[in-house]
């Protein structure tokens, strides 16, 4: 773990004073959220401003890097974000992430959703040498710096993350060590100007007892309650309940069973209690991932 400054400000000469942020293995353009979250009042970002920040460690400093705060609650200003899912390192990943950086320089985004599969890293476990996977995920971070260091990069987890039921494989400790994400990281809300975010873990049980369920009602529950502010409620997850791919087609959760090579733990509440929740209430808009690549954008300017 090494402690990296921060430094940031409303000009390009960053006159606010650095500060200390723990970064580890973490993307340094990742954790500038949580550090805008933890360091009190004066750190707040202000509404559609332009804000600038620099990172220094070990010597080296990172260029001066804008980005725009979103509107604050309530505010009618149109909310742009980007969706992304199954990126991974190939040759397509590439031009996708060329594509955003385009539609970056014709459009101001407040932030990209990354539903899932993110690096395809654990994909190198069995056929390549020790540390092979943290390499693959580091020239994944280099390769979408240009897009996540100017706005937030809001992932949550596939099944190439979470493969739990194997040893060899992920089991989401390296995602949570490289993304700051809010809440337990794997399921999370957060809001932007008009838009209420939900972020479920399809690789988890969400059924009407489980820990996901009961939090993910309770979430939608509030989010209605504050349409006045957020008019716009948007569930994005990585597996989706409804595919007409012929290969994934509909995540129905799985029993447990050990048939395969692996144990394999049981998920359930996707095919009743969860598409229960989204009709109860009233959710707007669902982003997922899977089909891979995925690439596609989202502008919404009220209700």
């Amino acid at each position: 773990l090494r402690t990296s400054q921060i430094r940031s400000g409303l000009h390009i000469d960053l006159y606010i004073a650095p500060v200390q942020v723990a970064l580890g293995c973490r993307y340094a353009g990742l954790v500038l959220h949580q550090w805008v979250h933890t360091r009190g009042s004066d750190a707040q970002p202000h509404p559609w401003h332009d804000h600038y920040y620099q990172i220094e460690s070990n010597g080296e400093k990172s260029a001066v890097i804008k980005f725009v705060a979103a509107p604050k609650p309530g505010s009618m200003t149109p909310v742009s974000f980007m969706h992304v899912g199954d990126v991974g390192t190939f040759g397509t990943s590439v031009m996708v992430t060329n594509d955003m950086m385009k539609r970056m320089e014709k459009q101001q985004f407040h932030g990209l959703i990354h539903c899932g599969d993110i690096s395809y890293a654990n994909k190198f476990n069995h056929s390549r040498p020790d540390n092979a996977e943290q390499k693959v995920w580091d020239t994944w971070g280099q390769m979408v710096e240009p897009v996540g260091s100017k706005m937030a990069y809001m992932a949550v987890p596939g099944n190439h993350e979470l493969d739990i039921y194997d040893s060899t494989n992920e089991n989401g400790t390296i995602y949570t060590k490289r993304f700051i994400m809010p809440g337990n990281e794997r399921y999370f809300s957060f809001g932007v100007g008009m838009v209420q975010f939900v972020a479920v873990s399809t690789d988890e049980s969400i059924d009407a007892t489980s820990t996901q369920g009961e939090w993910f009602k309770n979430v939608l529950t509030k989010a209605n309650q504050n349409r006045d502010n957020r008019p716009w409620l948007v569930v994005f997850q990585h597996r989706p309940i409804y595919n007409s791919n012929n290969k994934h087609k509909n995540w129905k959760g799985r029993q447990f069973n050990t048939s395969s090579r692996y144990v394999n733990p049981e998920i359930i509440g996707w095919t009743d209690n969860f598409p229960t929740l989204l009709v109860e209430h009233n959710v707007d808009l669902m982003l997922m991932g899977t089909c891979s690549p995925l690439r596609e954008d989202m502008a919404h300017e009220g209700p």
